[in-house]
């Protein structure tokens, strides 16, 4: 449904970003936007006119993403040469430099080690994965506040 909503902005010549932390955000998504029991937060599409053109970013090369018939067997030595892909395409672009995007250490007591001659795509998206939390049980109480549960035993007799 989102990717429908994104092909149908985009056909009016808006743009959109998709918000991955919306699970980690289920209880303050769910008191603000009223949502019932049993309904969770996947995915936060924010979608307007923007104010500026900017180069389309790096994505994974497509034998990556795109696999016909059965799911393959990811070798490490493939998905390094993603990752690879993926941050020699950030760094080239100057992504992060020219955004301004630098997202601070979550450990303050670390040295940074970052400029932004060095900070890739694989930095950034750890550095977001920092923030988000570090429990994980996190996904099963955000779960558990929007009225689902991973338990087999919470589900049991239950129509849920």
């Amino acid at each position: 449904m989102a990717q429908n909503m994104v092909t149908a902005a985009e056909s009016l010549g808006m743009g959109s970003c998709y918000i991955g932390a919306a699970p980690y955000m289920a209880e303050k998504l769910q008191q603000e936007c009223n949502i019932p029991d049993h309904v969770f937060p996947l995915v936060i599409l924010t979608m307007g006119f923007p104010a500026e053109n900017p180069p389309v970013r790096p994505r994974y090369p497509m034998e990556f993403q795109l696999f016909e018939e059965v799911y393959p067997d990811l070798t490490d030595k493939m998905i390094d040469s993603a990752v690879q892909v993926m941050d020699h395409g950030y760094l080239q672009q100057n992504y992060y430099r020219n955004a301004g995007f630098m997202i601070p250490l979550s450990d303050k007591s670390k040295e940074e080690k970052f400029t932004f001659e060095n900070y890739s795509w694989t930095e950034h998206i750890s550095r977001k994965m920092a923030q988000w939390g570090t429990d994980p049980e996190e996904l099963g109480k955000s779960l558990k506040i929007c009225g689902l549960s991973l338990d087999q035993s919470d589900a049991a007799g239950s129509n849920k």
